[in-house]
């Protein structure tokens, strides 16, 4: 198992998704996630605290990118405005 891990992947994809997801509906609205990656630097144990920094590229363009536990992990997603 990978060290970076003692909180499973799952919990922090689910944790970083959720919270990226409502940043961009904020902005644009009903959007579907087109690109995510998550890069691990440190192990955690609980999450403790974390800061965004939203990116809006386009009209219909949004990229989030979030910092978790002081550079413990760092996330970026792009999210698209779905098609109305």
């Amino acid at each position: 198992m990978n060290e970076y891990w003692y909180i499973s992947w799952w919990t922090i994809f689910e944790f970083l998704d959720k919270k990226a997801h409502n940043s961009a509906k904020k902005i644009i609205w009903d959007c579907l996630t087109s690109g995510a990656n998550i890069d691990f630097f440190k192990p955690i144990y609980k999450i403790e605290n974390h800061k965004e920094e939203i990116i809006k590229i386009k009209e219909n363009i949004v990229k989030i990118i979030i910092n978790l536990n002081n550079n413990s992990i760092i996330a970026g997603f792009t999210f698209i405005k779905k098609k109305s």
